[in-house]
This record gives C-alpha cells, sequence and structure tokens, in this order.
C-alpha cells in the first residue's frame, strides 16, 4: 500500500507542513533519514539524480548535496547543519540553497517526527523560513516528490 497524506496540518504563510503516513517500522523510515546509502535513491524529486553528498547526520554535523535534472542538467546545490537528532523519533536541520536568490534571511529550519501508526509510521514535517511564498510552494511539490520515493524505498 502506497503512503497516505494525512489531513492537511494548519500552516502559517511562512512554513510548510506535510504529514504522511508510511506502511513501514517507524525505524526504517528514520534510517532513511540518516543512511548516507539510503539518500540518494530518494532525497531529491522525481526527475532528479543525488550524485553529490557530504552527509554527517549527528548534532554539530553538516550535509552538502547536489541535486541534478536527468534531463536538463540543471544542479541545485543546497547544505545545512544537523541541529538535533533524537533516534526514530525526531530530526532537525538547516536548509540553505546555495542560490542566494532563493534564500530567506535565515536558513530555513526542518523538523521532522516519526510517530507509530496502526500498520507503519506517520512522518511529520514541518519547514520554516521561506523567502517568499512561491519558495514555499515550490518546496511543497518538491518534498511530497522527495517522500513518494521514500515511500517506495521503505515500502514493504
Amino acid at each position: 500500500m502506497s503512503a497516505t497524506a494525512a489531513p492537511p496540518a494548519r500552516e502559517g504563510q511562512d512554513e510548510l507542513i506535510i504529514v504522511r503516513d508510511f506502511r513501514a517500522p517507524r525505524a526504517l523510515v528514520f534510517r532513511a533519514w540518516t543512511d548516507a546509502s539510503m539518500l540518494p535513491r530518494w532525497f531529491c524529486p522525481e526527475g532528479c539524480d543525488l550524485p553529490f553528498q557530504r552527509f554527517d547526520p549527528r548534532v554539530g554535523g553538516s550535509y552538502r548535496v547536489c541535486l541534478r535534472g536527468r534531463e536538463s542538467g540543471t544542479e541545485w546545490w543546497m547544505q545545512g547543519e544537523f541541529l538535533a537528532i533524537e533516534p526514530n523519533e525526531r530530526i532537525v536541520f538547516t536548509h540553505v540553497w546555495d542560490d542566494v536568490a532563493r534564500r530567506p534571511d535565515q536558513d530555513s529550519v526542518v523538523t521532522v517526527t516519526f510517530s507509530d501508526t496502526q500498520g507503519g509510521t506517520r512522518m511529520h514535517f514541518h519547514q520554516q523560513r521561506f523567502a517568499s511564498e512561491f519558495e514555499r510552494d515550490d518546496h511543497r511539490g518538491g518534498w511530497n516528490s522527495c517522500f513518494n520515493r521514500l515511500e517506495a524505498l521503505v515500502r514493504h
């Protein structure tokens, strides 16, 4: 069964909330967020590859990734720092694009929490601080595409 979107949570103008249910154990969904070998298989939207990654998922560790369009070859670079990691419970990290035009005044902050549901895992994704509503909405499409790939990876 595919991942389902839970009823929409209320979000503000400068934040994005996505809640997804996965038919997979919480430890596996969490591991997909923290295992560098799993990232290239889902941490980029459909139609993209993740050809470069530096990934150190620990408090104070950082990451830097490149999203590359398969057909266009266009590259988008982003990076950030891990602020909190609680195994199987929560991940908090910053997110900033190298492209200055896409940046808000401060780094975007992403918080992902994981909880058990009957038959799987609920993932609550929250990102705040966007340069514009357009950027927020663009991220909604990008993250949901990533989460479709995540669902395919963890499905059992």
